[in-house]
């Protein structure tokens, strides 16, 4: 009997599940609109680059010698993430900036 069920959710969508809780614990509930699609910006940024970190790895030359444990591949994208994190922190690659500056016209005033 295989003790992991097709109904266990995959770690993927946990991560993503904890990120969404981690956005709107840092927002007030009643923050403004434009405060909300500044912060929906900068995780889009954020996001991102850390799927480009992923991508670039898993481009990489690994050998196959020694495989990576699950906990391993779990830190590497928590690592993933702090590093984008990080790189967008002062001013990142500008993105964010862009996205919110398209679409802060379509905000209720």
């Amino acid at each position: 009997m295989n003790p992991i069920s097709a109904n266990t959710p995959k770690l993927g969508d946990l991560l993503s599940r904890q990120r969404l809780e981690r956005i709107e614990q840092r927002l007030p509930g009643n923050g403004s609109e434009g405060a909300k699609l500044r912060e929906a910006a900068n995780e889009f940024e954020v996001l991102l680059l850390q799927q480009m970190m992923k991508s670039m790895r898993s481009a990489g030359f690994e050998s196959g010698l020694v495989k990576k444990s699950e906990g391993e591949k779990v830190f590497q994208g928590m690592l993933d993430e702090q590093y984008a994190r990080l790189s967008t922190h002062s001013k990142g690659m500008g993105l964010a900036d862009m996205i919110y500056k398209e679409y802060r016209s379509h905000l209720k005033k």
